[in-house]
C-alpha cells in the first residue's frame, strides 16, 4: 500500500489553515518527500512519518515556497546523528543551489547530501520496488513533474487449482516464490497456479506548470494525479500569463489522461474556502478533491 500526507497545500504564501508546499509518500518502510516548503519538518511532527526515514527529497523547481524548509530538515538530521546519505532530486541548477544552501552556515553533518540535477525526460532513481521518473514542464523557470511508478505485483494465488493438483503444505508457499515443485511424477509450476503479474499503482505529481499536453502522456491511466490548481477558472488569463495552472485547467488534464483520482493542491491564499472552487472542477472531472494540510491518501 502506498501512503500519502499532505503536509502543506498553500501556493506562493503560507496561511493560518495551509503551509508551503510538502508531500511525503510512504512505501516499503521508506518516505519520499515531494518539496520541501517553509515549516515542513514541524509539519511532519504532527504526522507518523518520521523524517530520519526520507532518503530521497524531489524539488520540482527552486521557488523559495518549494525548498525553504530544507535548510532545516538537514540541520535537524544532523542533530539526529543521521549517517545514511541524503539525495536531492531536482531540475537543472539542482547541483549549485543545494552547494549554496550548504554553505549558508555550519550543519555539522555526518552524512553526504547529494544533489541531482535532472535535464530532460528520464528515470530519476529506483528503489527496491519503485522507480520515480521526471519530465520537464512549462513555468517561469525550470521545473520538473514526477511520478512514482510502483514495480508489478506477482498474479493471484489460485489455492483451489493447486489443490486439485495435489499441492498442499510448504509447497503452496515454494510455488509463490516462483519455484517448482515435485508431486508424485509431476511437476507443478508457478505459472499454472498463479496468474498474470498485477500492473502496480502510479502517482503523478506536477510540480508548478502552465497547462501542458506533454503532462497528458506523462501522467496517463494514473491511480493519482496531484496537480498544481493555483487559481480558479476567473483568473485563467493571469494564469496563462504566470505560467499556472486554473483549477479546471488540471481537471481537464486529468479528464485527457484519464485518470483514475485528481487531488487539487498549491493553492493560492486569496482563495479562504474552496467549495466553489472544488464544484468548478468536478464539473470537468467528477473524482477531483482539493488538498488540504494534513490530508492523507491511501492508493492500495
Amino acid at each position: 500500500m502506498i501512503e500519502l500526507i499532505f503536509l502543506g497545500t498553500s501556493g506562493g504564501m503560507p496561511t493560518k489553515n495551509r503551509a508551503h508546499s510538502a508531500i511525503a509518500l510512504r512505501y516499503g518502510g521508506e518516505i519520499l518527500l515531494f518539496e520541501c516548503g517553509e515549516n515542513t519538518q514541524r509539519q511532519l511532527m504532527y504526522t507518523t512519518y518520521s523524517p530520519m526515514k526520507i532518503d530521497k527529497v524531489f524539488i520540482s523547481h527552486w521557488h523559495a515556497d518549494h525548498f525553504a524548509g530544507l535548510p532545516g530538515l538537514i540541520q535537524s538530521m544532523s542533530l539526529l546523528n543521521r549517517a545514511k546519505d541524503l539525495h536531492i532530486y531536482g531540475p537543472k541548477h539542482t547541483k549549485k543551489f543545494v552547494d549554496m544552501i550548504m554553505k549558508t552556515g555550519h550543519f555539522n553533518c555526518r552524512f553526504d547530501v547529494v544533489a541531482h540535477d535532472i535535464t530532460s525526460k528520464k528515470m530519476v532513481c529506483a528503489g527496491k520496488k519503485y522507480s520515480v521518473f521526471a519530465l520537464p514542464v512549462s513555468h517561469s523557470v525550470e521545473t520538473l513533474a514526477f511520478k512514482f511508478e510502483e514495480m508489478p505485483k506477482q498474479g493471484k494465488f489460485d489455492a483451489v487449482k493447486a489443490k486439485k493438483l495435489g499441492v498442499e503444505g510448504p509447497d503452496f508457499k515454494k510455488l509463490q516464490k516462483g519455484k517448482s515443485v515435485k508431486i508424485g511424477k509431476k511437476k507443478i509450476r508457478p505459472e499454472q497456479v498463479i496468474g498474470p503479474d498485477r500492473p502496480g499503482k502510479t502517482i503523478t505529481y506536477s510540480g508548478d506548470t502552465a497547462y501542458s499536453e506533454k503532462l497528458i502522456e506523462f501522467a496517463k491511466k494514473s491511480d493519482l494525479l496531484i496537480h498544481e490548481a493555483t487559481y480558479g477558472d476567473e483568473m485563467k488569463l493571469w494564469a496563462k500569463k504566470v505560467k499556472h495552472c486554473t483549477n479546471v485547467q488540471a481537471a481537464e488534464l486529468a479528464k485527457k489522461a484519464k485518470v483514475k483520482e485528481l487531488i487539487l493542491t498549491h493553492i493560492s491564499p486569496r482563495y479562504k474556502e474552496t467549495k466553489t472552487f472544488l464544484a468548478q472542477a468536478k464539473k470537468k472531472f467528477r473524482n477531483t478533491k482539493v488538498a488540504s494540510d494534513f490530508m492523507e491518501v491511501q492508493v492500495k
